[in-house]
């Protein structure tokens, strides 16, 4: 498993949208780190981030989350998982990525080279 980042926020271009008026646009960043822990980062967000403590909610800045503990971006409780589970799905479709061996063209910012097939002479 490799680190994942994911931004939280109300705008279209985070990784996971969540539709509530007290999240921010750009709200927190959940990392999830190669041993499978979460790690929560506020984003200066005007409603703030909150974790559980015992009976009462405490504002973090920056934590490490497990999965189901409850936390609260603004007035929106979740937990990491939950917010996992607001991920749009993967596309089904995607194209395969081609291989030189298949006589790919590969592009570079500002340059574009053809690959012959292997076994092709040039």
């Amino acid at each position: 498993m490799r680190i994942r980042t994911y931004l939280i926020g109300r705008h279209p271009d985070c990784d996971i949208v969540v539709n509530d008026p007290t999240v921010s646009r750009y709200h927190a960043e959940l990392v999830q780190g190669t041993d499978d822990r979460f790690y929560l980062t506020d984003r200066t967000s005007a409603s703030g981030s909150w974790r559980r403590d015992g009976e009462s909610w405490v504002r973090i800045r920056q934590a490490f989350i497990v999965h189901e503990e409850p936390i609260m971006l603004g007035r929106y409780a979740t937990s990491a998982d939950a917010l996992l589970r607001l991920l749009p799905p993967a596309p089904v479709n995607a194209p395969a990525k081609a291989s030189a061996k298949d006589g790919a063209t590969s592009v570079v910012p500002g340059m574009t080279a053809t690959v012959p097939p292997s076994g092709t002479a040039t």
